[in-house]
């Protein structure tokens, strides 16, 4: 199955100096298969009845899959995706907005709006 697009037509045109694991590697992060259906057709080439079929299979197989890693960690702690959260998305966005929130009051920035 060759997995062709326009956007990356040249790609493989490019890494002729790779080794062959080093363009597997490529090609893993660069042509992921959920992008790909089982005839290497990319998503975004299908028509719109066959695109949407295809997303929301992709997205229900993440669905499972997410669904999944958060049983294992509750069979294990209960409590375990909460702290989860709140050090992966809660703290991170704290951070996000206290950076913000400097560089916007920055006295620099006070004396040009004065």
């Amino acid at each position: 199955m060759e997995r062709r697009h326009v956007a990356s037509a040249n790609v493989h045109d490019q890494i002729h100096d790779m080794n062959q694991n080093e363009r597997d590697i490529f090609n893993h992060l660069i042509l992921p298969d959920d992008s790909y259906d089982q005839n290497g057709k990319y998503w975004a080439d299908m028509n719109i009845a066959k695109r949407a079929a295809f997303t929301g299979k992709v997205d229900r197989a993440e669905a499972r899959k997410e669904l999944g890693q958060i049983g294992r960690m509750m069979k294990a702690d209960p409590l375990s995706p909460i702290g989860w959260y709140m050090r992966n998305a809660v703290i991170p966005g704290a951070g996000l907005l206290m950076e913000g929130s400097v560089l916007s009051l920055h006295p620099s920035c006070l004396i040009q709006l004065t």
